[in-house]
């Protein structure tokens, strides 16, 4: 911009200007400003006279002091093309330099930009420039100047010798118009060489014709006699002659001989190229493992037209200069829309993303265009005769493209694929198997059906079989590759175990010995003194291991001969490299030998060795000893968790999700625990007891590292602390187990051995654990050591394992041990609450949730040091879901503290109320509905008056208002407790409009009952509407059918299981209450040729087996036979869906499509029969939840390996075992617990059910007790439906329950 005359400078290139190319239209712009500087003249010359007015300075004494400055000349760059170091060129620098040189230098300046692409681009500048000048004139008072006299800037008078000069009119042509974009604007017309893109076609035409030259002169070439291949007269001379020099063809291994031997003569050459008569598109491979040396020259002479179009762009790409990259970038995508692009892509091994995305409109990132199947069926030949190429990078890329090929073709369009795989494996060479494998590999466990298994099974195992058998000839991972398939064929194999019990015969059994003796012989191989060769048999090992433990689980017949001899191997190894605390390389390697050593306990065979003939168990000694090695501390994880306290907390926790060799370690020992017993804690006793003497000589030898088999020790044990209490508690225990003596020789010295963190805050933690059973003086000593430890600023290990010991105390010690402390133990944790994160603020707040239990009097007074902390990590952490559910136990126990209730809700209450307030922060908002139902729920009944007027209003907004899924859930079930605590004053408050509390829930049930609205939005409404049913009671009355009318009408629509039984529950209800009334409400009903009856009974019906919930299910059951006594005919006109047609004969697995195609038939039957299905089911599950005998494990493996059944064939007969991590009995254990505290939860959730009848109800007495009523009255025609409508299996059942006391 100029403004007063003032000239300025020119504005210097930017980067982006460089990478954008070379604007046609800057310049005009460039001239402009030119002639601009013409009317400053006038300016300049009044300054230069100001100077000569200037008085003279004197002499400066400062710069007289300093002297002259000497400035240091600029180094010049010595690379400026970046040849050496490589990168982005900086044209503008190396114009710079040469403007630097001299004249004769800069005479022979070479232009940077001699061609350059015509860009037709809209140069902004020059309008810009000629916007300003024409405002400039406005202000100046100047006429406007039109388009075509705005290059005569400088108005002069006419002079009449000028008309001398001027054409005449016949002899004047007219000038083409000028319009934006025309080269001649170009500012390349005036510095440089335009370039215009003529387009692909032309340009792949001229590719082609020069092709068609150069294999005339390659043809005369060869045509003409040896002696002339050096000379370079006559017209046989061309400058492109040295792109085809032919190269001998050697290998990689000939490569280096060739190096120092002479160049084999033409007719060699000509020879070889008569051998390779498919060398066009086998450029990759030939018979005899050779490879030609792929150059420039050699590409440059075998491409076609295209090849060479794309092998010229996407060189182009990878250029350092950005005009260059550019049209190379353009230029790729005009050539991904001919159809010969993909062809002559997978030539340069570069087809992986187009085969991804073009191949087939099946793959999920297909887009268009699609190469025909001639073009498919060149690049199929082209990338499998890849996978045999000496190169082991093209052999990758050839089978990854190979996979996804036959993802979508095979067996459709590539029939003959496994043949071609099987050809490849039956050649020997390494490289042709290596490329068959890595196919195999993903081929067997993505693409194979199995049905198709059938067919590729009896070809594949043997030849699987033969790699991994030919040792030195393969490497290791390519061996492992085939155990690996082998692995997966099994997984097949199992999933047809049910349909085809004889596949195992057929292709597994006959090998299976051959397999398993070889899996023996290369685990006994120890690479033993040669880390290099040790690392590669890694992953044949691995493999190995995994393959065992596969058989293990789902064909123990199999192995059942093997699992000795395989373990012996194992352990072997794991006594081989057993470690001392350092890092513990393969990792993945000890997880499945640990995992088969856990596994083979269960075989009876293996558990003798582990305990011996006379039971002294001298190998499960040294397995617990070996366990405890591998669960020492590694250096690495020394360091980490001595600095990162988060990182500590989440690896160091009992039931953490981060695996590692110490918590595996600490899993196998659990299982050998189970499955020995007494054994085996007499087995960890003695091991304890010599890694703590080993340790105690490392100690007095000096050694830093001592106290890492100790603190593995006392978390070995301590991690078992409930089953030794147990044991050691019964009177005929046969074990010795000395806790007293560990106590006081080892436990109380580490509480005090500040400089070693781990060892100190170990002994923390093992104390804690044993809380139920220290003595008095103990008890008190080690609270008031671990009070100690959190209140100071110690190391990170003992803090934190002082906040898990107090957790621990404060579960399992008794209140009068901890009621002295609990004062201090809220202070130290108050503390930690400030500076605490992530997994390290959830260990503090789970301890303060376990500190408030010990005295509600004490935590009560710590109110205002508790609350402000709570609710301020509640709003710091809202988007935490793990923090903000411990964060809900503490507002559920707060708020259930009657001595602190009134000032913690008056504390919390403003701050919640201002996030329901704001629903823009949504995790916030929901998380702040549920603190609200907890402070609603532990609160008083009635609630405080005027409770429901400051919160009830913003909540009611809020859900009606939004969409969102969370809020609308916790919205649910904080109006179910507000119905609960205080329906009445609910029903008195009103908005001012006579609308009353209990109207707004109507409302926000209606909404969420419409069938525009998500279901898994409403899955807590059926709780809310039958809380509202039985408090409201006559005061929605009026309301009440239609209520009813439209949870019948969402029944029709409704998808989800989970929201279905919360709709049915509503009724089954109110069938247990009012059973008359419904069903005639229901029958009045009409829903699309269907009355509400029908509609809720084949509804409850075809979903009732994924109904949840002890109490749930008790009133499902009750209901339904409630509805069975009341013989209502219109239950019994009822037909519903019955049992599953099985067509005869039929072994096709049912895939989604097939089933949309044939959808399954069902027979139809009354709706009485079904229920009397139904509850025999239900009594059945009752039954079955009654038994707590344990399964018989040594009488399942004596059958297992006793041989063939009569039921079906003995290799099929396989136990289903579950993790060897989670025993069989553990589920029994698990019943009788979930039937324990189930009913609790339930009482939890909603504490008025525990007065509800049916919650007391014991629901198989109930049902004993229906089933014989029905049938000594023949009820409902019961004896008539046990005896044409039951089936044999239910018929036995039904009659067990009525024959049984």
């Amino acid at each position: 911009m100029q403004n007063k005359g003032r000239s300025y400078r020119k504005k210097a290139h930017s980067s982006e200007d460089e990478e954008e190319g070379c604007n046609p239209e800057n310049s005009e712009a460039k001239e402009q400003i030119r002639d601009s500087q013409d009317a400053s003249e006038t300016l300049e010359e009044l300054i230069e006279l100001r100077k000569y007015r200037r008085r003279p300075q004197g002499i400066d004494v400062e710069k007289l002091s300093k002297g002259d400055i000497k400035l240091r000349k600029k180094k010049k760059e010595e690379d400026p093309w970046k040849l050496n170091s490589g990168g982005l060129v900086d044209i503008e620098a190396v114009k710079a330099t040469k403007d630097e040189e001299d004249d004769e230098s800069s005479e022979r300046k070479i232009m940077l930009d001699s061609f350059t692409k015509q860009t037709n681009a809209l140069d902004v500048d020059k309008h810009m420039m000629a916007f300003i000048e024409e405002e400039m004139r406005k202000r100046r008072g100047q006429t406007a100047v039109s388009q075509n006299d705005e290059e005569d800037t400088d108005i002069k008078p006419p002079n009449p010798e000028d008309e001398l000069f001027q054409p005449p009119d016949h002899l004047r042509i007219e000038s083409k118009p000028i319009s934006e974009g025309n080269v001649q604007l170009s500012t390349t017309m005036l510095t440089a060489i335009p370039e215009v893109d003529l387009g692909i076609d032309v340009r792949l035409k001229n590719i082609e014709d020069t092709e068609k030259a150069k294999r005339q002169l390659l043809e005369q070439r060869h045509q003409k006699p040896v002696e002339d291949k050096t000379s370079f007269a006559g017209s046989s001379f061309s400058a492109t002659n040295r792109f085809y020099r032919s190269r001998p063809t050697t290998s990689d291994q000939d490569r280096g001989q060739t190096d120092h031997s002479n160049k084999p003569s033409q007719h060699q050459q000509h020879q070889h190229q008569h051998q390779q008569p498919n060398h066009h598109h086998h450029h990759h491979h030939n018979k005899g493992g050779q490879r030609r040396e792929m150059a420039t020259d050699d590409i440059a002479r075998i491409l076609t037209a295209m090849d060479q179009a794309v092998y010229e762009t996407l060189s182009q790409v990878l250029s350092s200069d950005p005009n260059v990259r550019i049209s190379a970038e353009l230029r790729l995508k005009d050539l991904e829309k001919l159809s010969e692009y993909p062809l002559s892509l997978s030539k340069m091994m570069l087809a992986n993303d187009f085969v991804s995305n073009h191949w087939s409109p099946k793959a999920e990132k297909f887009f268009e265009p699609e190469p025909n199947e001639k073009t498919k069926s060149i690049i199929r030949e082209f990338v499998y005769n890849g996978l045999s190429d000496p190169f082991t990078k093209i052999r990758v890329i050839s089978a990854s493209i190979v996979s996804k090929i036959a993802h979508n073709d095979w067996p459709e369009a590539w029939p003959n694929l496994v043949d071609l795989l099987m050809s490849l494996l039956k050649t020997g060479s390494p490289n042709h198997v290596h490329g068959a494998m890595r196919v195999l590999t993903e081929f067997v466990t993505q693409d194979v059906t199995d049905q198709q298994f059938a067919h590729i099974a009896p070809l594949m195992l043997p030849e699987l079989l033969k790699i991994v058998e030919s040792n030195g000839v393969y490497s290791y991972r390519t061996r492992g590759r085939a155990v690996a398939i082998f692995r997966h064929s099994l997984e097949i194999l199992f999933m047809l175990k049910e349909e085809h019990p004889e596949a195992t015969d057929s292709f597994i059994a006959p090998i299976s010995a051959h397999w398993l003796q070889l899996f023996v012989n290369i685990l006994n191989q120890r690479a033993t003194n040669n880390e290099e060769l040790e690392y590669e048999a890694y992953s044949l090992n691995l493999e190995i291991i995994k393959c065992s433990n596969l058989l293990i689980q789902q064909f123990p017949k199999l192995i059942s001969l093997y699992v000795v001899p395989l373990l012996e191997a194992i352990w072997m190894d794991l006594v081989n490299q057993h470690s001392d605390g350092e890092t513990v390389g393969f990792e993945y390697l000890l997880y499945a030998q640990f995992e088969f050593v856990g596994l083979s306990i269960r075989k009876k065979s293996a558990r003798n060795i582990f305990i011996g003939n006379n039971g002294e168990g001298a190998l499960l000694k040294e397995i617990i000893w070996i366990i405890i090695s591998y669960m020492q501390m590694t250096e690495d994880q020394v360091e980490t968790w001595l600095t990162d306290a988060n990182q500590f907390v989440a690896d160091d926790d009992d039931e953490t999700y981060n695996f590692n060799v110490r918590v595996t370690a600490e899993d196998l020992l659990e299982v050998l625990l189970d499955k020995f017993s007494e054994q085996a804690f007499q087995a960890l006793a003695e091991a304890t007891n010599k890694h703590f003497e080993e340790s105690n000589h490392a100690r007095a030898i000096g050694d830093p590292t001592w106290w890492k088999v100790q603190e593995a020790c006392l978390k070995a044990i301590g991690s078992i602390s409930s089953d030794l209490i147990a044991a050691v508690q019964e009177q005929d225990n046969k074990f010795n187990f000395d806790l007293a003596g560990l106590f006081n020789n080892v436990v109380l010295n580490h509480l005090s051995a500040s400089d070693l963190p781990f060892l100190q805050g170990r002994a923390f933690v093992f104390s804690s654990q044993f809380a139920s059973i220290l003595p008095a003086n103990h008890a008190f000593q080690y609270v008031s050591a671990a009070v100690v430890a959190v209140q100071s600023n110690g190391a990170i290990p003992v803090q934190i394992s002082g906040l898990r010991a107090l957790k621990n105390f404060c579960r399992y010690l008794e209140q009068k041990y901890l009621v002295p402390h609990q004062a201090k133990i809220l202070e130290g944790v108050a503390n930690l609450l400030r500076s605490s994160t992530e997994d390290t603020l959830i260990l503090v707040l789970e301890t303060l949730e376990a500190a408030i239990k010990i005295d509600k009097d004490v935590t009560a007074q710590y109110e205002h040091i508790i609350s402000p902390l709570v609710i301020e990590v509640w709003v710091n952490h809202s988007t935490d879901q793990l923090i903000t559910a411990v964060v809900t136990d503490l507002f559920e126990i707060l708020a259930s503290n009657s001595s602190m209730y009134a000032t913690f809700q008056a504390r919390a209450l403003p701050p919640l109320a201002n996030a329901i307030g704001d629903p823009t922060n949504t995790d916030l908002t929901a998380s702040a509905i549920d603190l609200i139902r907890c402070l609603v729920k532990g609160g008083p009944t009635p609630l405080p008056e005027g409770y429901v007027q400051h919160i009830f209003p913003s909540l009611m907004h809020l859900l009606l208002m939004t969409e969102d899924r969370d809020i609308l859930q916790s919205g649910q079930d904080c109006l179910k407790f507000f119905v609960q605590k205080d329906c009445a004053q609910l029903a008195r408050w009103n908005d001012g409009s006579g609308k009353t509390g209990l109207d707004y829930i109507i409302q926000f049930i209606g909404k969420l009952l419409q069938p525009s609205e998500s279901e898994s939005a409403a899955l807590f409404l059926g709780d809310l509407i039958v809380k509202l049913i039985h408090k409201a009671g006559d005061a929605i009355v009026t309301v009440l059918p239609e209520l009813l009318r439209a949870v019948t009408a969402r029944l029709e629509t409704a998808k989800t299981p989970t929201f279905i039984q919360s709709m049915v529950i509503i009724f089954a209800h109110l069938i247990i209450i009012q059973l008359e009334t419904v069903v005639n409400f229901l029958s009045n009903l009409e829903f699309n040729e269907r009355n509400g009856l029908e509609l809720l009974l084949s509804t409850w019906f075809e979903n009732y087996e994924s109904f949840q919930g002890y109490y749930s299910l008790k009133v499902s059951a009750i209901a339904l036979s409630k509805l069975f006594l009341s013989a209502d005919p219109r239950i019994q006109n009822i037909q519903v869906k019955g049992d599953l047609i099985i067509t005869p004969n039929s072994t096709r697995i049912m895939t989604r499509s097939r089933t949309r195609q044939n959808p399954e038939q069902y027979t139809s039957i009354p709706a009485t029969v079904k229920i009397i299905k139904l509850l025999i089911s239900d009594l059945q599950n009752a039954i079955e939840s009654d038994i707590t005998k344990k399964p018989d494990l040594d009488d399942e493996d004596e059958d297992e390996e006793a041989g063939d059944t009569e039921e079906e064939d003995g290799e099929w007969e396989d136990v289903d075992d579950p993790s060897p991590f989670a025993p069989a009995e553990d589920y029994v254990i698990l019943t009788k617990y979930l039937e324990k505290n189930a009913d609790l939860d339930d009482v939890e959730n909603d504490p008025d059910i525990k007065d509800d009848p049916v919650f007391q109800t014991n629901l198989k007495e109930y049902l004993n007790e229906f089933f014989r009523h029905c049938a000594a009255q023949n009820i409902n025609n019961f004896l008539q439906i046990c005896d044409e409508s039951l089936n044999h299996q239910d018929k036995l059942k039904l009659e067990v329950i009525i024959m049984a006391k």
